[in-house]
């Protein structure tokens, strides 16, 4: 492994030990509504963000499905996060294409017959563009804005009814504005 990867690695796994500590969050069983058979689903869990919802959320019981556009990334984190004790599934998912939308509901219908939590975490940070066009600005808006309401438009009909109901998780950041941006033509 080279140096960076390594130093990276071991970056995240400090990382994660301090956000455990930290976030480590004791329920009561009154408290808790959901259950082992809770499925949340985490478009772009494959790193960032993603991937620590997922690991908290299977931290707490859960099952979880990750996704990603790359299925061997994906596969790739599943492992990184089973090392650390829990089950995770994982799909292949570009939020984008109406195909591999279809594909995956379709697979969850057949697999765990609806989904209880739907974590909306896949996009693109316009920040961090290599250049201010305004064909990366579309490909921005298309993942952060349209692919989330293709995810919530098929994730809906699949989302189990509960007592407790089910949930609708849209991650953005700050990041995302476009104030502060120059117009380059």
């Amino acid at each position: 492994m080279s140096g960076k990867k390594e130093r990276n690695k071991e970056r995240r796994e400090k990382r994660l030990q301090e956000i455990s500590l930290l976030r480590t969050i004791p329920y009561s069983d009154d408290q808790r509504w959901w259950s082992q058979e809770t499925v949340a689903v985490v478009t772009g869990a494959n790193r960032g963000i993603g991937f620590e919802i997922a690991r908290q959320l299977a931290g707490h019981g859960l099952t979880v499905i990750l996704t990603s556009r790359n299925i061997s990334v994906g596969i790739e984190a599943t492992k990184a996060l089973q090392e650390g004790g829990f089950s995770y599934d994982v799909h292949q998912l570009d939020i984008l294409d109406g195909e591999s939308i279809s594909a995956f509901v379709e697979w969850i219908k057949q697999k765990y017959g609806g989904i209880d939590i739907l974590v909306n975490n896949a996009g693109v940070n316009f920040n961090l563009g290599f250049d201010n066009s305004v064909e990366f600005a579309r490909q921005v808006v298309d993942n952060n804005y349209y692919g989330t309401k293709n995810m919530i438009k098929a994730m809906i009909p699949v989302m189990k009814p509960s007592a407790a109901s089910a949930r609708i998780v849209n991650v953005s950041s700050r990041l995302g504005r476009l104030n502060g941006r120059r117009n380059d033509g």
